[in-house]
């Protein structure tokens, strides 16, 4: 006898066919491992500012992950693409029983973000002992996923400890000149340059500009607070400006050391967020 589901409903009739039920794949279970217990709300966000700096291609699998390393009663949660990287750490909502290391595909996080957007309860997730699997326990779902294998690089060496110049900026302003600016930047590999200095004036600014033969140029300045080295200038990925912009609020800083050395964005209020972005080589007038 066919298997399936026949519907009929104001004279529209169909058959969905369908396969025995026992050909479905046994579901997998974690019991036992590593526990952590975390917000939802604050795990939310963190997996906001993390997991658009995982690579979105497979030519280096370990990459499409998100490393995880729970100690004592934090969690960090580090992405790269090797153009960039994210670092995040949040507090735990209790104490883990022991410190533990775990690498999740991106796509996981990104689901469980995704379902955590109206929970008010803590969310616990188990990762096996021997690595291989992770199941999430949400008010009303559970979500399992196999880990990536591999070592993640060590993340820690890509971040600068020392810059010539500290910017701070109103990421609203930051936003909506980059905003702009990648309209021009559209058709030349999204180049956006940045460049510090003083005005006639004399008030510190910050110049966001980008030009592309097809569709012209764009110049912006927004006011800055500067230390260290007043003129700077660096040129990135504008979608990489971008991706951090839209995951952080209030005030922002960006550390430079030169053109050609990697640059450090993150939140003016907050130690446990970093983002480092890779230059992009151009000819500067």
């Amino acid at each position: 006898e066919p298997i399936g589901v026949h519907v009929e409903c104001a004279g529209f009739e169909s058959n969905i066919s369908g396969r025995p039920a026992e050909d479905f794949p046994p579901t997998a279970t974690v019991e036992d491992g590593h526990i952590a217990v975390v917000d939802p709300k604050e795990f939310r966000q963190a997996i906001s500012q993390v997991v658009f700096a995982a690579a979105s291609d497979d030519s280096r699998p370990v990459l499409t992950g998100v490393f995880g390393e729970v100690s004592g009663n934090h969690i960090k949660l580090v992405a790269a693409d090797g153009f960039r990287l994210a670092v995040k750490t949040l507090e735990l909502a209790d104490t883990a029983a022991e410190g533990f290391k775990f690498l999740v595909p991106a796509r996981t996080l990104s689901e469980v973000a995704r379902l955590l957007n109206n929970q008010e309860s803590n969310v616990e997730f188990t990762v096996t002992p021997n690595r291989s699997q992770v199941v999430f326990r949400l008010e009303e779902v559970e979500i399992v996923s196999s880990l990536l294998s591999g070592n993640y690089p060590k993340y820690s060496n890509l971040i600068p400890s020392t810059h010539a110049t500290r910017m701070c900026v109103n990421s609203d302003d930051f936003k909506r000149a980059t905003r702009t600016a990648s309209i021009f930047a559209r058709n030349n590999g999204g180049i956006v340059r940045l460049q510090s200095g003083e005005s006639d004036s004399g008030a510190n600014l910050l110049r966001i500009s980008a030009q592309t033969e097809e569709i012209g140029d764009n110049k912006g300045e927004i006011p800055v607070r500067i230390e260290g080295e007043a003129e700077s200038k660096i040129a990135f990925n504008v979608s990489y400006l971008t991706d951090f912009l839209n995951v952080v609020e209030g005030d922002v800083v960006m550390e430079l050391t030169s053109a050609s050395s990697p640059g450090v964005v993150k939140p003016d209020n907050s130690e446990g967020y970093t983002v480092v972005i890779m230059p992009m080589f151009v000819q500067w007038p």
